[in-house]
């Protein structure tokens, strides 16, 4: 029996009934492709399980001993943070590793996963960009195991390590009840980031657990790389009223945050109490120091490598979850708020 030759691009393009350079700029993220012909495209490249034959290799070779891990955001230091963790079990394992940053969009995260899939690395653990969209299934179709870390994908029921950000949000909401603060302000990411969503959802609980709803008008909602973040939070504040809180769900949003109230000069924590996540080195250089739910990285980095490599050598055991402690560190930020 003779096997059925691997679609090139130019069968993608006509299936999809587009040019090859379209296909192409698909392939490698570009999102200035109009929305309806990139879906076609994308269609396309599934029905027909094609995949990009990286550096013209034309033939198939045996799976090398390379790992990758795809992030959202690689200038974000929790990333390379876990990234030092799993390199480092990795390692002790025979494994290098490659980090590719999707820089939280999922075209660049769908790009990597078909460049790995080409280069047969033999894992990835992956940070994705959404709960709802995904080329994950791309990778466990080409026998690939793939981890997940930090932020869950709804249609995935494989092996992942991650926070528990519910009682990350909840400790930092009681925190705030604790120190009189009754009105206060989220800064938050999209509503496709797990992690920041049971954030914002374990804060709201702890408020309205106490009789005191979050009033929706002071959650604002942002692009977890943008560059705007300080002057979108200085006009929100500005134009809210009675804010005697600020939780911050993440660690860029943490800086811009703590920034932004410097420059507005609302002394923390005597004007607002001011509550970040991820413990960073400038958390405890600046004045006030900034309290914090700090997330236990080492371990997020040492279980993604162990759970790859258990499933790398052991692929029929069951999916293995894992949902680690966050930890609220109380300094001065936050302390003895009106």
């Amino acid at each position: 029996m003779t096997s059925q030759p691997r679609p090139t691009i130019a069968d993608v393009a006509r299936t999809a009934e587009v040019s090859t350079a379209t296909v192409s700029r698909v392939l490698n993220g570009n999102d200035k492709v109009d929305p309806g012909l990139a879906e076609r495209v994308r269609k396309a490249i599934d029905e027909m399980h094609y995949v990009p034959n990286l550096a013209g290799r034309a033939l198939r070779r045996a799976q090398s001993d390379m790992w990758a891990m795809i992030v959202p955001d690689a200038r974000n230091p929790f990333f390379t943070a876990v990234l030092q963790e799993f390199e480092t079990v990795a390692a002790a394992k025979g494994h290098s590793v490659v980090m590719c940053n999707s820089h939280e969009t999922f075209e660049r995260e769908r790009h990597y996963i078909d460049e790995m899939i080409a280069q047969q690395v033999s894992g990835v653990v992956l940070a994705a960009t959404s709960a709802t969209r995904t080329s994950v299934r791309r990778l466990t179709a080409a026998g690939i195991p793939v981890v997940l870390f930090d932020r869950r994908i709804k249609s995935f029921s494989g092996d992942i390590v991650t926070v528990d950000n519910v009682m990350a949000g909840r400790l930092a909401g009681e925190h705030m009840l604790e120190q009189g603060v009754r009105s206060p302000f989220i800064l938050t990411g999209p509503k496709t980031v797990s992690s920041t969503v049971d954030r914002d959802e374990g804060f709201r609980s702890a408020f309205e657990a106490a009789g005191l709803p979050v009033d929706p008008a002071h959650v604002l909602r942002l692009d977890l790389t943008a560059e705007t973040a300080e002057q979108e939070l200085t006009a929100a504040l500005s134009e809210a009223s009675l804010i005697d809180g600020l939780f911050a769900t993440n660690g860029p949003l943490t800086s811009a945050a703590f920034t932004c109230l410097q420059a507005l000069r609302w002394a923390m924590p005597e004007r607002i109490s001011f509550v970040g996540v991820d413990d960073e080195h400038w958390t405890q250089m600046v004045t006030p120091k900034v309290t914090l739910i700090a997330q236990p990285v080492d371990q997020l980095g040492q279980w993604a490598a162990k759970l790859l490599e258990n499933r790398s050598t052991q692929p029929d055991d069951k999916p293995v979850r894992i949902v680690l402690k966050p930890n609220l560190i109380m300094r001065d930020s936050s302390m003895h708020a009106r």
